[in-house]
């Protein structure tokens, strides 16, 4: 599998690792699959759902009522951002499609 380049992001499929300006991000596999998948959609919003079905699998369902996946999501997705930030401050790739999902934007 051969590495992937988007913006200042390095992803290595086999080894799954990431790194950021140069700097490796102490993802774990799961937070770096859903790096990958927002990645790999840079500049496109990705639904929660879609999101929580690459950690968990299709149509797992946790949480409280049909949509209980959503705060699992935003708390994957707030540990993984605070892993970017510790390493560059100016971080903003990560963006937020309030109640609909999250998207990578190359130029963060």
């Amino acid at each position: 599998m051969a590495d992937l380049r988007i913006g200042e992001l390095l992803l290595s499929e086999s080894s799954k690792r990431a790194s950021w300006r140069g700097r490796n991000v102490p993802l774990s596999r799961n937070e770096f699959d859903v790096v990958a998948l927002l990645a790999n959609n840079g500049g496109h919003d990705v639904g929660y759902r879609q999101i929580y079905d690459v950690v968990r699998g299709n149509g797992f369902f946790a949480g409280h009522g049909a949509d209980g996946y959503r705060a699992n999501v935003r708390a994957m997705v707030k540990r993984v951002r605070r892993k970017f930030v510790q390493l560059d401050p100016d971080f903003a790739a990560l963006q937020n499609y309030p109640g609909f999902g999250y998207r990578w934007h190359q130029d963060g």
